[in-house]
């Protein structure tokens, strides 16, 4: 009966180790997903703040850096606004001048909202 017991009690005590490392795996993977929550929150956060002080206060920016900062945020802007007026060239659309509403490059009239769109 002896070697019964101590088989249970090893199962026993094997069952409880398997049992914590799983509650500190569990909790492992809860604080990183917390941790990566944050992370992404605070590059969105950061990014927003960019976007206002670029938008707001850049004329009252004195330092270099940042200006030399963004002025390469001004440069891939015009450069993606270039490359977009490429894609429509390539994809054969364009915008009504009234709505915004893609169009067929030969289009004269906006399906949208009627707007007379003078082909290119």
């Amino acid at each position: 009966m002896a070697f019964i017991d101590e088989i249970g009690r090893k199962i026993s005590s094997g069952a409880n180790k398997v049992s914590a490392q799983t509650k500190k795996m569990t909790e492992t993977a809860r604080i990183n997903g917390e941790i990566s929550a944050n992370s992404a929150e605070i590059d969105k956060l950061m990014k927003n703040l960019g976007l206002y002080v670029k938008s707001r206060l850049i004329n009252e920016i004195k330092d270099p850096e940042a200006l030399k900062i963004a002025a390469q945020i001004d440069a891939y802007i015009a450069r993606n606004e270039q490359l977009a007026a490429q894609l429509q060239a390539v994809k054969g659309i364009r915008h009504c001048v009234n709505c915004g509403m893609e169009l067929p490059q030969n289009s004269v009239f906006c399906p949208n909202c009627g707007t007379r769109n003078d082909p290119a």
